[in-house]
């Protein structure tokens, strides 16, 4: 099966957290203004990252989806933007006919469509508006994810090397601390040590936080 899709209305943001949040997570002043360009670029930055991690489009859009060459007839079809909700659901064209909306179900969290009783078969069109509303409906583990990338960019910027963990001169020494590698120690002590296989601290915890919000592709 192979399916195309054909964006009407695209988001006009795809952060998924707010400046707001940033500035919590980093414990900067909340009124100032100094950094907020530069934390609107972290987020949206991280936002993307987030995105492509999981493989599907978080912020909700107006698409048209095509599904074509089902080469065995399948009772689940997945739309690719999700969650959706029924009013969403412009139409259904089977062949270019209009399916009626008491003829099929969706399962607004997972984006899953199903025919009661029959299955997917032909050419299948279907005009849908999916995702969160950002920020407002994203999940609180999925704006997790996104702080802590955010974060570690922030960090990385201000000791301009993420490599660098200390600098010392003479009797001086400045540590650089990441509190997401705090968070990767007490998992590994946790007995939760499996995690990606490369990546900073950072990255396998955002990693971990991801897993059930990934889009699974053939």
């Amino acid at each position: 099966m192979h399916s195309s899709i054909i964006v009407t209305k695209p988001a006009p943001d795809i952060s998924l957290i707010t400046l707001y949040e940033a500035k919590v997570s980093l414990k900067l002043d909340a009124t100032s203004t100094a950094e907020d360009e530069s934390l609107k670029f972290m987020i949206l930055r991280a936002s993307d990252e987030v995105g492509v991690l999981c493989s599907r489009v978080f912020a909700k859009e107006s698409v048209i989806e095509t599904f074509r060459e089902i080469v065995n007839p399948i009772s689940r079809l997945y739309l690719s933007r999700y969650p959706v909700k029924p009013a969403d659901i412009v139409s259904i064209e089977i062949d270019e006919d209009a399916l009626d909306p008491i003829d099929y179900d969706i399962d607004p969290e997972t984006g899953k469509l199903t025919l009661p009783g029959g299955t997917w078969a032909e050419d299948i069109v279907v005009t849908y508006s999916g995702g969160y509303e950002v920020p407002q409906e994203v999940p609180p583990a999925l704006r997790q994810a996104v702080i802590l990338l955010t974060r570690e960019a922030y960090y990385t910027t201000q000791r301009g090397d993420a490599s660098v963990r200390s600098i010392s001169h003479k009797e001086s020494r400045i540590i650089y601390f990441d509190p997401a590698t705090q968070m990767k120690a007490a998992a590994a002590a946790g007995g939760g040590g499996g995690g990606a296989a490369g990546g900073t601290a950072a990255q396998k915890a955002a990693q971990s936080l991801l897993q059930r919000y990934t889009r699974l592709t053939a």
